[in-house]
């Protein structure tokens, strides 16, 4: 898993193919923790009510999954 980020946008990938392409728009790749203390209160919340949060924060969900928009969810806030 890869996490970048350009300005206020945090994408996750799976593959470094997917990576470079995000990296030659202007992503920049990004460490994230492996757990957080938000971490767990992100998971007892269903997919659709995380999908509409992260779009609130201006986070690009497309296609992503629920463990995904965690992880993007708990970078944001560090």
């Amino acid at each position: 898993m890869f996490t970048l980020q350009k300005l206020n946008v945090v994408k996750v990938v799976d593959s470094e193919i997917k990576r470079d392409r995000l990296m030659k728009m202007g992503f920049v790749e990004i460490q994230v923790p492996q757990s957080s203390s938000g971490d767990a209160d992100y998971k007892s919340m269903d997919y659709k009510d995380l999908k509409a949060l992260a779009t609130e924060k201006g986070i690009n969900t497309y296609k992503m999954k629920k463990e995904d928009i965690v992880e993007a969810l708990v970078q944001l806030e560090e």
